[in-house]
């Protein structure tokens, strides 16, 4: 959710945490996150969402964990509900592509870039990125780093961009927009 997601406090009410052996289990209920709203040096800025796009921050959300979590059929149907269109396309594109419908994946894609390319550039590297599709995926970020893109600040936790980090190039990107890269 590099369009939302940053800086943001969000509320989560049914989070447990629980030890099983040696493992920690973490357990929650997706539809008690609530969005409390976009937070600035730390301090939230309450006046900056209202209601609605408090409500439409946390649908994106439950897309986005239930893709993550490889639930793809959950999560198509989450990111159909969503209202803004840079969301819908972003998450339609990766979930369709992991249902194996690589035309509808496209026509999200194209419908995305069409609408979005002069401000949504990190997005669309991140559905380059979640198909495989390295070359693609790096040339968006580097329109992204171009447009100032703030999604560039998850670049180290995107889970969209897993498959670029053992590329030499996603090191020189880091290095690009200043963050350190692991060794």
């Amino acid at each position: 959710m590099s369009a939302v997601a940053h800086d943001l406090r969000v509320n989560l009410p049914g989070f447990e945490i629980s030890l099983d052996g040696s493992a920690v289990k973490a357990d929650f209920d997706l539809k008690s996150l609530v969005v409390d709203g976009p937070m600035k040096d730390g301090v939230l800025q309450a006046d900056q969402y209202d209601a609605g796009k408090k409500a439409d921050v946390a649908k994106a959300m439950h897309g986005e964990v239930l893709h993550t979590e490889k639930n793809p059929k959950a999560a198509l149907a989450e990111f159909r509900k969503e209202v803004w269109d840079l969301l819908q396309d972003t998450g339609v594109a990766m979930a369709e592509h992991d249902l194996g419908h690589e035309r509808e994946s496209q026509q999200a894609l194209d419908r995305l870039v069409a609408k979005h390319a002069q401000e949504a550039a990190y997005q669309i590297a991140e559905v380059h990125a979640w198909r495989g599709e390295k070359d693609e995926a790096f040339e968006w970020l580097d329109r992204a780093f171009a447009q100032r893109d703030e999604g560039l600040i998850g670049l180290k936790v995107d889970r969209c961009l897993a498959s670029l980090r053992d590329d030499p190039r996603y090191a020189a990107l880091l290095a690009k927009v200043n963050l350190p890269h692991a060794s």
